[in-house]
């Protein structure tokens, strides 16, 4: 049996699951920026005896995360956040898990629809939040 410890796929997500919007506060507009992190762990189950088929499988599960970013329109940086919003998702294929890397990038093709339904779903769901971050750090800003 082999098992992944949990390691982060981003930069095979980052260019389709993504989200933007700007937000009019006090004067200044902000671009509020959403990106998916996804976690992936795999493991190996099954067995492979000598005389029979083997029925090992392959199962990957992910989480999901949305990590927000608020900057004011044009500037480089800004305030960094992970939302609380998670989502688990998984697949499974024959044989063992050997190629870790190409066995996380077929879950996230295969369900980009997800995702991206997911990360709409945590954005909307923040529009408050973000609101009330921007208001706060004008707050810490100007005192």
């Amino acid at each position: 049996m082999s098992v992944s410890a949990g390691w982060l796929l981003a930069v095979a997500v980052a260019p389709a699951a993504s989200h933007s919007d700007s937000v009019e506060r006090g004067g200044t507009t902000y671009d509020v920026h959403y990106r998916a992190a996804i976690e992936i762990d795999s493991k190996t189950i099954g067995t492979s005896p000598p005389t029979r088929r083997s029925t090992k499988r392959c199962v990957v599960h992910a989480q999901m995360m949305v990590e927000r970013t608020i900057a004011a329109n044009g500037a480089a940086g800004g305030l960094t956040t992970v939302l609380p919003a998670r989502k688990k998702i998984s697949n499974v294929s024959h044989g063992q898990c050997r190629d870790q890397d190409a066995q996380a990038r077929d879950l996230v093709e295969s369900r980009a629809d997800t995702i991206d339904a997911f990360l709409a779903s945590a954005a909307r769901d923040d529009r408050g939040a973000a609101l009330a971050a921007i208001d706060a750090a004008r707050k810490f800003a100007t005192n």
